[in-house]
């Protein structure tokens, strides 16, 4: 292998540690209340009766940042489980805006998880055990999940900045902004939604108050295709609210959208006078719109925690059309 492909491998690989939620802090508490509700709801379900289902959902789901791990039950009697590769994820990111795809190639870079979400679906679909169906399903999980990151359905990069120097040259723009504006983010660009802990009671007390709730997610039975893209565009819709108390600004104000046949959008950082603007999403500041109007943030701001609780709150009832359609598929 040349030097310069190697470089590129491994600048790629990098990659592989650039996640939407974390999987310990994020997508395994979000599987952990989906499917807590989904057992109060159907005690007799096809899903409950699979030994350790909740378990094995968010296995699949961590695997998709994590790998498969040591258990050799799974190396040796998975197939097509490949797509929890993490040389396989290093090259098929897990970015994905409905209307985009067709120009999220980067030489041999998938930046959207269109790939790996085919391969979960044949993995699926292939396998007869039940407990091994649940395996890709938890992948399947995991991607819904995401579409509920603003950063991840705009799209705007955020992960390891090193590909800006050997990595194809589509991936420069995406981080040479942010290593003139923050410089902070050298190494890796971190978007806060990612990092914030998931309001599991808060979200499991205001979905079970509707008496009529787990009726709600048996009458709802979309294909796993349109869960995916209904999740998307919910998250892109939420971005286009006003904030409370800046009625001229929206959420979209910080995760500015892609132009033109780029795949990615951008924070809205900019230099002024020498000046870094715009605060990210999280941080203290003020937040300047396209009229240059202001809306002022502190730093652990009431309205953040509340956007991103119902972000957390749509992860979640997404996780329950996805578990309402694995009972389905384990029932034919």
């Amino acid at each position: 292998m040349s030097r310069g492909l190697l470089l590129t491998f491994i600048t790629i690989l990098f990659a592989a540690s650039a996640f939407a939620y974390k999987p310990e802090s994020g997508h395994e508490p979000l599987t952990n209340v989906a499917t807590e509700i989904y057992q109060r709801c159907f005690t007799g379900s096809h899903l409950a009766r699979v030994s350790g289902w909740r378990a094995r959902l968010v296995e699949g789901n961590r695997a998709m940042d994590e790998g498969l791990g040591f258990d050799l039950v799974d190396w040796l009697r998975l197939n097509d489980d490949g797509v929890f590769s993490l040389w396989r994820r290093s090259v098929n990111w897990h970015f994905y805006h409905p209307e985009r795809t067709h120009h999220s190639r980067a030489l041999l870079v998938e930046q959207s998880l269109e790939r790996l979400w085919q391969d979960l679906k044949q993995g699926l679909e292939k396998h007869r055990k039940p407990y091994h169906k649940l395996m890709f399903a938890g992948g399947l999980m995991h991607f819904i999940e995401d579409m509920t990151v603003p950063a991840h359905v705009v799209p705007v990069y955020h992960g390891p900045t090193l590909i800006e120097v050997v990595g194809p040259f589509q991936l420069k723009p995406l981080v040479d902004y942010m290593q003139a504006f923050r410089p902070e983010f050298k190494g890796m660009i971190i978007d806060a939604v990612d990092k914030q802990p998931v309001q599991s009671s808060r979200i499991k007390s205001q979905l079970l108050e509707d008496t009529g709730f787990c009726q709600q997610i048996s009458h709802h039975n979309p294909k796993i295709d349109t869960i995916l893209r209904q999740t998307a565009r919910q998250t892109l819709h939420a971005l286009q609210q006003a904030i409370p108390d800046c009625p001229q600004h929206r959420w979209q104000d910080f995760w500015q959208p892609p132009e033109g046949e780029a795949f990615f959008g951008r924070y809205a950082v900019y230099h002024q006078d020498g000046v870094t603007k715009n605060p990210l999403f999280g941080e203290a500041g003020a937040l300047e719109n396209a009229e240059g109007r202001l809306c002022l943030f502190e730093k652990e701001d009431v309205r953040y925690k509340d956007f991103l609780f119902a972000r957390q709150r749509d992860a979640v009832e997404a996780d329950l059309r996805v578990l309402n359609w694995v009972e389905r598929q384990l029932s034919r």
